[in-house]
């Protein structure tokens, strides 16, 4: 859990925490990042992204065509073939 008042530094370190992470996952691990705004996750897959680091932004505002969409879905969708999650997703957005 990564908490603070505004400007201290919070999607850094999340992201940071994330990248470092990453590395050291099975295959068929991953990273959850909640957050409690839509801005919060905005800035964080920013973040992430100029880290280097893959991600893809899920949210009750999204429309699985929108997570479709994104640039990393396509790499997440030919990297796991069979993945169940990104399969539901797919059919959703169609």
């Amino acid at each position: 859990v990564v908490r603070g008042p505004p400007g201290t530094g919070k999607t850094f370190v999340a992201a940071a925490i994330a990248t470092g992470i990453i590395p050291r996952l099975l295959e068929s691990q991953r990273v959850l990042a909640v957050t409690q705004s839509h801005a919060a996750a905005l800035n964080l897959h920013r973040r992430l992204e100029s880290f280097g680091t893959s991600a893809a932004r899920v949210g009750s505002t999204l429309v699985p065509s929108e997570v479709a969409g994104q640039m990393i879905f396509e790499t997440i969708r030919r990297t796991w073939i069979d993945d169940e999650e990104v399969n539901i997703i797919m059919k959703c957005a169609k």
